[in-house]
């Protein structure tokens, strides 16, 4: 005879809803005591019960996982999760599924042409939608989501690009600390290092540090892409180091690890920060704060993005309505670099 949770609650003596609970992991949720649990469980792989998971994601509108999206090469590192943003959205979007009976499957992008591979994931109700981030979207991916109405919320999208999207306020606090570097710091000569133009954070950092250079009437001494990379803002501040007439008394760069590769980069020539020159980053790695001088930055909220990014994702796979951008506000974190 074929086992079901209606004979295992007689067998038992308890509720069929009971076996329910505990075969699916919210006994303490719901208060059933670990006697009734373990009792259950005991029982069950004595008769080699087990719950059909394929026919409840066919029979279910929710299988309740969330593919987790991160590309493999944008910020040209082997492993995306050595990025501490990344590993932030990350995490924070898993413990936001795990408190309200989630899971999370992590999925490494590779090539834009890796679409079709990951829609299947959602065809095949391996998953409610998806959470992408650290990548710009493909034009191609942003139509087939639309297109499809498969549930997808990006971190650090453009919000213009029509899909739900979490950020904070990189324009406002970009624009706040570039304020706090000509005003405050009184510096005139203001370098920027850009992380590339493909990144709509990048974009807004750099939208907010112009604006506030246009108030003043200012005009960058130097503008260069180093893509976020801490070794690359190194190299590049480095060799402006090297001509006659380098003259900057502030930099400003588009992330801390940019930060941390300039101050690098202005200790090996002898340069005295902030006195010589001010620097300011943004995201507030850890790092930020134990390097000498600590720089001047504000915080990216990764783990608020990733758990907003969830719960909005939520909303859209029930078939809720919700907010079509998020924007976190964040506050400046000024240190000794400026």
């Amino acid at each position: 005879m074929k086992m079901t949770s209606q004979g295992i609650a007689d067998a038992l003596g308890v509720s069929k809803v009971t076996v329910s609970l505990v075969l699916n992991g919210h006994a303490a949720k719901y208060n059933i005591s670990p006697v009734t649990a373990a009792k259950i469980t005991a029982y069950c792989a004595q008769k080699k019960y087990a719950i059909n998971v394929n026919a409840r994601r066919i029979n279910s509108k929710l299988v309740r996982n969330v593919g987790m999206v991160v590309f493999e090469g944008y910020a040209e590192k082997p492993n995306p999760m050595a990025d501490y943003y990344e590993a932030m959205v990350v995490g924070g979007a898993a413990m936001a599924a795990r408190k309200n009976g989630f899971c999370t499957s992590l999925i490494i992008n590779h090539h834009e042409k890796e679409l079709d591979s990951i829609l299947q994931r959602f065809y095949a109700k391996e998953v409610d939608g998806f959470i992408l981030s650290g990548f710009p979207v493909a034009p191609s991916w942003r139509e087939n989501f639309r297109r499809e109405k498969i549930p997808v919320v990006v971190v650090g999208g453009d919000p213009a690009h029509g899909l739900p999207t979490v950020n904070i306020d990189n324009y406002e606090m970009s624009l706040a600390l570039a304020r706090h570097v000509i005003g405050h710091a009184g510096r005139r000569r203001i370098g920027f290092i850009s992380g590339g133009p493909l990144s709509y954070v990048g974009n807004e950092r750099r939208r907010g540090f112009e604006q506030a250079m246009a108030e003043q009437g200012l005009t960058p001494v130097f503008d260069v892409n180093c893509t976020f990379l801490e070794d690359r803002a190194h190299t590049q501040v480095k060799q402006m180091l090297m001509r006659p007439r380098f003259a900057c008394d502030a930099i400003v760069c588009a992330n801390d690890a940019m930060a941390v590769g300039a101050l690098r980069a202005l200790h090996e020539k002898g340069i005295d920060v902030p006195r010589e020159i001010a620097i300011t980053g943004a995201d507030d790695i850890p790092t930020s704060k134990y390097v000498a001088p600590g720089i001047s930055t504000y915080p990216l909220l990764p783990d608020e993005q990733g758990s907003r990014a969830f719960l909005m994702l939520r909303k859209i796979a029930e078939g809720k309505e919700c907010q079509p951008a998020i924007c976190l506000k964040s506050e400046l974190r000024l240190r000794q670099s400026a």
